[in-house]
């Protein structure tokens, strides 16, 4: 599938005419991938014979459920990290302010102690 890394070849490009409009969907777009999926469906039911006697078509829609499957593959994992992050913030938060807590009360108890020995 195409992607940053794997650009998409010069052939499919060439393919549209100079002045033809494209559009692009990116894998981290939840819709993404039922859109390309609604496409593909569409594009089938519209086909003579349900494209039988279309080798070209058929690979087409092959290619679009393939992308479809890895953009939903893609979204998850961007999700999972997403929660990892938040967790690990939430985490460090909550470490912090009991650092926080502990230093807070360690420095009010060296007070109390030098106040006594000064007293």
């Amino acid at each position: 599938m195409p992607s940053k890394t794997h650009p998409m070849t010069a052939a499919v490009i060439e393919k549209a005419e100079p002045d033809e409009p494209m559009f692009v969907l990116l894998g981290r777009d939840r819709v993404a991938a039922k859109l390309v999926k609604d496409w593909a469906d569409f594009r089938f039911r519209r086909l003579p014979n349900f494209g039988m006697d279309d080798p070209e078509e058929m690979a087409q829609i092959a290619d679009a459920l393939a992308c479809a499957k890895e953009m939903e593959a893609y979204a998850d994992r961007r999700q999972q990290v997403a929660n990892y992050e938040r967790i690990a913030a939430e985490k460090a938060a909550v470490l912090e302010a009991a650092l926080a807590a502990a230093l807070a009360e360690e420095v009010a108890e060296t007070l109390t102690v030098g106040l006594q020995e000064a007293a």
